[in-house]
This record gives C-alpha cells, sequence and structure tokens, in this order.
C-alpha cells in the first residue's frame, strides 16, 4: 500500500459515524501477537550441550568396541601388506618347534618356558579374536590354547583349519570353584541342558600359552 492509499483510508474511517466506528471497531482491542525469537542459549549452555555431545559420542564408541561384531578380521592384517601368511610375530625368536603333544603330556616341565607350537586351528574366539586352539600333533582331540592380548593379536574365523605358529610362554591357571560353576551354569543354559552345581567339586587346572607373537595364512 503506497503513502496516497494510506491517507485515502484514514481519511474514509474519519468520515464514518460514531456509531460505525464502534461496529467496525473492537471495543476493546487486542495488542498484536508479538513472534518472539528463541533466545540463543548462554555460552555457558552451549559449552554444556557440546560436552554433552562428545559424551554421547564417546559411549557410542565405547560400545561399538565393546560389541565383538565390530572386531573386523581386517585389524589381523598389518596395513598394507602383500605377503600370501599374516605376520604378527613382534619379536618372534625361537626356531625349533615344541611338539603340542609334549606340553601337553607334561605341561609342568614347561612352565613359564618361552615355546613355539605349530598346528591347525580347531577353534577361534569368535568375540574378540583373543584366543585359539591348536590340534596336538599325535591326539586329534587334544589341543592347547593360545591365549593373546586383547587387541595387541586378533586371530579372524578364517583362520580355522588351517596351520598357525605361535610363541609364548607355558603358563597355569587355576578356575576357581564358584567361577566354574557359573561358567558351567551359562553353558548348559545355552544348550537347554540341566546342570548340577555340586557336581563341581574342585578348581580346574588350564594349562595354555600366554601368547606373544603368531603367524598364519590368511
Amino acid at each position: 500500500m503506497n503513502f496516497a492509499t494510506t491517507l485515502l483510508t484514514m481519511g474514509a474511517l474519519l468520515c464514518l459515524p460514531a456509531a460505525g466506528l464502534a461496529q467496525t471497531q473492537d471495543p476493546t482491542p487486542q495488542p498484536k501477537p508479538v513472534a518472539q525469537k528463541e533466545t540463543p542459549p548462554a555460552p555457558a549452555q552451549q559449552g554444556e550441550r557440546v560436552q554433552q555431545g562428545e559424551k554421547a559420542k564417546d559411549k557410542a564408541g565405547e560400545k561399538a568396541k565393546d560389541d565383538c561384531a565390530n572386531c573386523p578380521d581386517a585389524k589381523a592384517v598389518p596395513a598394507g601388506a602383500t605377503a600370501k601368511a599374516v605376520d604378527l610375530a613382534k619379536g618372534m625368536k625361537l626356531k625349533d618347534f615344541t611338539p603340542i603333544s609334549d606340553i601337553l603330556a607334561a605341561p609342568e616341565k614347561f612352565e613359564g618356558k618361552r615355546v613355539l607350537v605349530k598346528g591347525p586351528a580347531v577353534a577361534v574366539c569368535e568375540k574378540r579374536g583373543c584366543w585359539i586352539n591348536l590340534k596336538s600333533d599325535k591326539d586329534a582331540s587334544k589341543a592347547l590354547r593360545v591365549k593373546v592380548e586383547d587387541g595387541e593379536i586378533v586371530f579372524p574365523m578364517t583362520v580355522m583349519g588351517k596351520e598357525v605358529q605361535a610363541e609364548g610362554v607355558v603358563e597355569k591357571l587355576v578356575i576357581p570353584v564358584e567361577t566354574l560353576r557359573e561358567a558351567l551354569k551359562k553353558s548348559a543354559e545355552a544348550k537347554g541342558e540341566t546342570f548340577d552345581p555340586a557336581s563341581v567339586k574342585e578348581p580346574r587346572v588350564v594349562w595354555q600359552l600366554k601368547g606373544l607373537g603368531a603367524k598364519f595364512p590368511k
């Protein structure tokens, strides 16, 4: 609306009688609503929001790390590796192999000693790839577990059935009765079987190789 039109409109209103004005105007006019602008958060509040967002990202990252499904086999392969075998030796020093059957037959003789073993993988940790069982060279029903530090060496599921070389220190583990009962109970429940805790009366002794290095095919 231009200035001339505004003047004409005002003039027309002034010419109306008082009764006409009363009909066209609200006797108690309400103020026009004013659009309220959203007040930006104070700097301190903005800082808190940023910190909350960072904490949420950190928690999501931790959850992803804890979730075993997010442990890719690719971590077991050094970036840019082109060799046919994955070498995670990290200081493997020994040249001569010790038969797994010898260790299983008399583990006390090897306790605390560093040995180099090899054998086909018959079981692999599905969650973090932090352990692997190598079959004995004499008895196919027996195997030696190789346990490594989480994240330092990751055994992929693709290594199942393939020969693995591992070097480490033979160590003795004692599983307390209560811990053993709880583990066996969970295992039985997962299989839909019954378990009697009273059947476990003594702690279990487990011998394993504390892995320091490994080599295996892709």
